[in-house]
Protein backbone atom coordinates (compact mmCIF):
# COMPACT_ATOMS: atom_id res chain seq x y z
CA UNK A 1 0.00 0.00 0.00
CA UNK A 2 3.04 2.29 -0.04
CA UNK A 3 6.43 2.48 -1.68
CA UNK A 4 9.74 4.19 -1.03
CA UNK A 5 11.24 6.76 -3.41
CA UNK A 6 13.79 5.16 -5.72
CA UNK A 7 17.34 5.82 -4.57
CA UNK A 8 20.61 4.16 -5.45
CA UNK A 9 21.47 1.68 -2.68
CA UNK A 10 25.12 2.73 -2.74
CA UNK A 11 24.08 6.06 -1.19
CA UNK A 12 23.60 4.07 2.03
CA UNK A 13 27.25 2.97 2.02
CA UNK A 14 29.94 5.07 3.69
CA UNK A 15 32.40 6.94 1.48
CA UNK A 16 35.33 4.87 2.75
CA UNK A 17 33.49 1.62 2.03
CA UNK A 18 32.82 2.80 -1.52
CA UNK A 19 36.52 3.45 -2.02
CA UNK A 20 37.30 -0.05 -0.76
CA UNK A 21 34.73 -1.78 -2.99
CA UNK A 22 34.13 0.27 -6.15
CA UNK A 23 36.52 0.89 -9.00
CA UNK A 24 36.96 4.41 -10.37
CA UNK A 25 34.33 4.18 -13.10
CA UNK A 26 31.73 2.71 -10.72
CA UNK A 27 32.40 5.48 -8.21
CA UNK A 28 32.00 8.09 -10.95
CA UNK A 29 28.69 6.60 -12.10
CA UNK A 30 27.46 6.61 -8.50
CA UNK A 31 28.46 10.27 -8.16
CA UNK A 32 26.66 11.21 -11.39
CA UNK A 33 23.57 9.24 -10.34
CA UNK A 34 23.49 11.03 -6.99
CA UNK A 35 23.97 14.40 -8.72
CA UNK A 36 21.09 13.72 -11.11
CA UNK A 37 18.85 12.40 -8.33
CA UNK A 38 15.21 11.86 -9.25
CA UNK A 39 14.82 15.25 -10.93
CA UNK A 40 14.28 13.68 -14.37
CA UNK A 41 12.46 10.49 -13.37
CA UNK A 42 9.12 12.04 -14.28
CA UNK A 43 9.34 14.89 -16.79
CA UNK A 44 6.00 16.64 -17.19
CA UNK A 45 5.28 19.66 -19.37
CA UNK A 46 1.99 21.58 -19.54
CA UNK A 47 -0.03 23.74 -21.91
CA UNK A 48 0.69 26.75 -19.68
CA UNK A 49 4.21 26.72 -21.15
CA UNK A 50 5.18 27.84 -24.64
CA UNK A 51 6.73 25.47 -27.22
CA UNK A 52 9.97 27.42 -26.78
CA UNK A 53 9.92 26.59 -23.07
CA UNK A 54 9.30 22.93 -23.89
CA UNK A 55 12.30 22.88 -26.22
CA UNK A 56 14.47 24.66 -23.66
CA UNK A 57 13.53 22.04 -21.07
CA UNK A 58 14.64 19.23 -23.41
CA UNK A 59 17.98 20.92 -24.11
CA UNK A 60 18.66 21.51 -20.41
CA UNK A 61 17.65 17.94 -19.54
CA UNK A 62 19.96 16.62 -22.26
CA UNK A 63 22.89 18.53 -20.76
CA UNK A 64 22.16 17.02 -17.33
CA UNK A 65 21.81 13.52 -18.73
CA UNK A 66 25.02 13.49 -20.77
CA UNK A 67 27.60 12.95 -17.97
CA UNK A 68 25.31 10.39 -16.33
CA UNK A 69 24.90 8.34 -19.52
CA UNK A 70 28.60 8.59 -20.36
CA UNK A 71 29.61 7.35 -16.91
CA UNK A 72 27.17 4.44 -17.30
CA UNK A 73 28.79 3.36 -20.57
CA UNK A 74 32.26 3.76 -19.07
CA UNK A 75 31.24 1.45 -16.24
CA UNK A 76 30.30 -1.17 -18.82
CA UNK A 77 33.60 -0.55 -20.59
CA UNK A 78 35.50 -1.23 -17.37
CA UNK A 79 33.50 -4.42 -16.81
CA UNK A 80 34.58 -5.75 -20.21
CA UNK A 81 38.18 -4.63 -19.62
CA UNK A 82 38.51 -6.46 -16.32
CA UNK A 83 36.36 -9.49 -17.20
CA UNK A 84 38.26 -10.26 -20.42
CA UNK A 85 41.66 -8.73 -19.64
CA UNK A 86 41.46 -6.40 -22.63
CA UNK A 87 44.53 -4.67 -24.01
CA UNK A 88 45.06 -0.93 -23.67
CA UNK A 89 44.10 -0.51 -27.33
CA UNK A 90 40.85 -2.47 -26.90
CA UNK A 91 39.99 -0.51 -23.75
CA UNK A 92 40.58 2.78 -25.57
CA UNK A 93 38.28 1.63 -28.38
CA UNK A 94 35.50 0.88 -25.88
CA UNK A 95 35.91 4.23 -24.15
CA UNK A 96 35.64 5.94 -27.54
CA UNK A 97 32.52 3.88 -28.28
CA UNK A 98 31.09 5.05 -24.94
CA UNK A 99 31.35 8.65 -26.17
CA UNK A 100 29.68 7.76 -29.46
CA UNK A 101 26.92 5.72 -27.83
CA UNK A 102 26.16 8.52 -25.38
CA UNK A 103 25.99 11.13 -28.13
CA UNK A 104 23.87 8.89 -30.36
CA UNK A 105 21.57 7.89 -27.51
CA UNK A 106 20.93 11.47 -26.45
CA UNK A 107 20.36 12.58 -30.04
CA UNK A 108 17.76 9.84 -30.47
CA UNK A 109 16.14 10.78 -27.16
CA UNK A 110 15.94 14.45 -28.13
CA UNK A 111 14.39 13.52 -31.49
CA UNK A 112 11.69 11.54 -29.67
CA UNK A 113 11.04 14.51 -27.40
CA UNK A 114 10.83 16.89 -30.36
CA UNK A 115 8.29 14.62 -32.07
CA UNK A 116 6.18 14.58 -28.92
CA UNK A 117 6.37 18.36 -28.66
CA UNK A 118 5.31 18.74 -32.31
CA UNK A 119 2.30 16.50 -31.66
CA UNK A 120 1.31 18.49 -28.59
CA UNK A 121 1.63 21.81 -30.42
CA UNK A 122 -0.51 20.46 -33.28
CA UNK A 123 -3.05 19.33 -30.69
CA UNK A 124 -3.19 22.81 -29.20
CA UNK A 125 -3.67 24.50 -32.58
CA UNK A 126 -6.16 21.96 -33.90
CA UNK A 127 -8.51 22.31 -30.97
CA UNK A 128 -8.54 26.11 -30.69
CA UNK A 129 -6.05 26.31 -27.89
CA UNK A 130 -6.40 22.66 -26.91
CA UNK A 131 -7.61 23.49 -23.41
CA UNK A 132 -5.46 22.71 -20.42
CA UNK A 133 -3.34 19.60 -20.80
CA UNK A 134 -0.03 18.11 -19.76
CA UNK A 135 2.24 15.44 -21.15
CA UNK A 136 5.30 13.52 -20.07
CA UNK A 137 8.71 12.69 -21.50
CA UNK A 138 10.50 9.42 -20.76
CA UNK A 139 13.98 9.39 -19.27
CA UNK A 140 16.58 7.46 -21.32
CA UNK A 141 17.09 3.92 -20.06
CA UNK A 142 20.72 2.94 -19.43
CA UNK A 143 19.87 0.07 -17.07
CA UNK A 144 18.18 -2.05 -19.71
CA UNK A 145 19.24 -5.69 -19.90
CA UNK A 146 18.21 -5.91 -23.55
CA UNK A 147 21.15 -6.64 -25.82
CA UNK A 148 23.33 -3.55 -25.97
CA UNK A 149 20.88 -0.76 -26.86
CA UNK A 150 23.32 1.33 -28.94
CA UNK A 151 24.43 0.18 -32.40
CA UNK A 152 27.71 2.03 -31.89
CA UNK A 153 28.37 0.17 -28.66
CA UNK A 154 27.31 -3.17 -30.14
CA UNK A 155 29.69 -2.71 -33.06
CA UNK A 156 32.56 -1.98 -30.65
CA UNK A 157 31.78 -5.14 -28.68
CA UNK A 158 31.61 -7.19 -31.88
CA UNK A 159 35.05 -5.90 -32.89
CA UNK A 160 36.50 -7.46 -29.73
CA UNK A 161 35.63 -10.94 -31.06
CA UNK A 162 34.98 -12.30 -27.57
CA UNK A 163 32.75 -15.13 -28.79
CA UNK A 164 30.79 -17.43 -26.51
CA UNK A 165 32.76 -16.44 -23.41
CA UNK A 166 31.15 -12.99 -23.44
CA UNK A 167 27.64 -14.42 -23.71
CA UNK A 168 28.34 -16.90 -20.91
CA UNK A 169 29.57 -14.19 -18.54
CA UNK A 170 26.59 -11.96 -19.34
CA UNK A 171 24.16 -14.82 -18.66
CA UNK A 172 25.92 -15.55 -15.37
CA UNK A 173 25.65 -11.88 -14.41
CA UNK A 174 21.94 -11.83 -15.25
CA UNK A 175 21.35 -14.95 -13.14
CA UNK A 176 23.21 -13.42 -10.18
CA UNK A 177 20.91 -10.42 -10.44
CA UNK A 178 17.83 -12.65 -10.45
CA UNK A 179 19.11 -14.48 -7.39
CA UNK A 180 19.71 -11.15 -5.64
CA UNK A 181 16.23 -9.93 -6.62
CA UNK A 182 14.69 -13.07 -5.12
CA UNK A 183 16.38 -12.30 -1.80
CA UNK A 184 15.22 -8.67 -2.04
CA UNK A 185 11.56 -9.64 -2.53
CA UNK A 186 11.75 -12.27 0.21
CA UNK A 187 12.96 -9.56 2.60
CA UNK A 188 9.98 -7.37 1.64
CA UNK A 189 7.57 -10.26 2.19
CA UNK A 190 9.25 -11.08 5.50
CA UNK A 191 8.40 -7.59 6.77
CA UNK A 192 4.70 -8.37 6.33
CA UNK A 193 4.59 -12.10 7.06
CA UNK A 194 7.23 -12.64 9.79
CA UNK A 195 8.59 -15.69 8.02
CA UNK A 196 10.26 -18.49 9.93
CA UNK A 197 13.76 -19.52 8.76
CA UNK A 198 12.50 -22.59 6.91
CA UNK A 199 9.72 -20.53 5.31
CA UNK A 200 12.13 -17.91 4.00
CA UNK A 201 13.93 -20.35 1.70
CA UNK A 202 10.65 -21.83 0.44
CA UNK A 203 9.27 -18.37 -0.36
CA UNK A 204 12.56 -17.34 -1.98
CA UNK A 205 12.37 -20.32 -4.35
CA UNK A 206 8.75 -19.51 -5.17
CA UNK A 207 9.77 -15.92 -5.86
CA UNK A 208 12.70 -16.91 -8.09
CA UNK A 209 10.39 -19.05 -10.24
CA UNK A 210 8.08 -16.08 -10.87
CA UNK A 211 10.72 -13.47 -11.72
CA UNK A 212 10.84 -12.66 -15.44
CA UNK A 213 13.69 -13.91 -17.57
CA UNK A 214 14.00 -10.50 -19.20
CA UNK A 215 14.49 -7.14 -17.55
CA UNK A 216 11.28 -6.44 -15.57
CA UNK A 217 11.54 -2.69 -15.09
CA UNK A 218 11.89 -1.01 -18.47
CA UNK A 219 11.30 2.67 -17.66
CA UNK A 220 9.92 2.00 -14.18
CA UNK A 221 13.05 2.16 -12.03
CA UNK A 222 11.26 4.25 -9.41
CA UNK A 223 8.66 1.44 -9.11
CA UNK A 224 11.30 -1.27 -8.94
CA UNK A 225 10.38 -2.84 -5.60
CA UNK A 226 6.67 -2.79 -6.38
CA UNK A 227 7.16 -4.62 -9.68
CA UNK A 228 9.40 -7.23 -8.08
CA UNK A 229 6.94 -7.61 -5.21
CA UNK A 230 4.07 -8.27 -7.64
CA UNK A 231 5.82 -11.21 -9.29
CA UNK A 232 5.35 -13.77 -6.49
CA UNK A 233 2.21 -12.16 -5.03
CA UNK A 234 0.32 -12.21 -8.35
CA UNK A 235 2.00 -15.00 -10.34
CA UNK A 236 2.90 -17.76 -7.86
CA UNK A 237 0.88 -20.98 -7.65
CA UNK A 238 -1.39 -20.42 -4.62
CA UNK A 239 -1.40 -24.11 -3.70
CA UNK A 240 2.40 -24.05 -3.41
CA UNK A 241 2.28 -20.81 -1.41
CA UNK A 242 -0.38 -22.24 0.94
CA UNK A 243 1.84 -25.22 1.71
CA UNK A 244 4.70 -22.89 2.71
CA UNK A 245 2.77 -20.52 5.00
CA UNK A 246 0.54 -20.71 8.03
CA UNK A 247 -3.18 -20.03 7.56
CA UNK A 248 -2.78 -16.52 8.97
CA UNK A 249 0.20 -15.74 6.73
CA UNK A 250 -1.62 -17.05 3.67
CA UNK A 251 -4.56 -14.78 4.47
CA UNK A 252 -2.19 -11.80 4.55
CA UNK A 253 -0.67 -12.95 1.23
CA UNK A 254 -4.11 -13.02 -0.40
CA UNK A 255 -5.04 -9.67 1.14
CA UNK A 256 -1.85 -8.15 -0.25
CA UNK A 257 -2.68 -9.48 -3.72
CA UNK A 258 -6.05 -7.74 -3.54
CA UNK A 259 -4.31 -4.36 -3.31
CA UNK A 260 -3.56 -4.79 -7.01
CA UNK A 261 -5.94 -5.32 -9.93
CA UNK A 262 -4.33 -7.90 -12.18
CA UNK A 263 -5.40 -8.86 -15.70
CA UNK A 264 -4.02 -12.32 -16.45
CA UNK A 265 -4.69 -12.07 -20.18
CA UNK A 266 -2.25 -9.20 -20.80
CA UNK A 267 -0.34 -9.32 -17.47
CA UNK A 268 -1.30 -5.72 -16.70
CA UNK A 269 -1.30 -4.55 -13.09
CA UNK A 270 -3.21 -1.49 -11.85
CA UNK A 271 -2.31 0.10 -8.52
CA UNK A 272 -4.29 2.81 -6.73
CA UNK A 273 -2.14 5.75 -5.60
CA UNK A 274 -2.53 7.97 -2.57
CA UNK A 275 -3.45 10.97 -4.76
CA UNK A 276 -6.52 9.01 -5.98
CA UNK A 277 -4.85 8.28 -9.30
CA UNK A 278 -3.90 4.91 -10.79
CA UNK A 279 -0.67 3.48 -12.11
CA UNK A 280 -0.64 0.68 -14.68
CA UNK A 281 2.36 -1.46 -15.60
CA UNK A 282 3.00 -4.82 -17.22
CA UNK A 283 4.79 -7.84 -15.77
CA UNK A 284 7.22 -9.21 -18.33
CA UNK A 285 7.62 -12.88 -19.11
Amino acid sequence: SYFLPYENLWTCVTEQARKDVLNETQAQFLAETAKLGDSLDQMHLSSSQTPEEWLKFVEEASQKLEPWMLSAYRTRSQWYTESFQLSAEQTAALRLAALGATSSGLRGWRDQCYNTIDQMENHRQQFAGGGNFSFGLTRPDVYSQHENPSAIWQNAIDQLSLGQQAQTLKEQRKERRRQADSHCVTALLDQELWLLPEQREAIRKITLETLPKQEPFDHYDYFRDIILFCCPVLLADLDVVRQSLSAEQFEVWQGTAQLFRYNKDNRLVELNLQDQGQWTFQLNQ
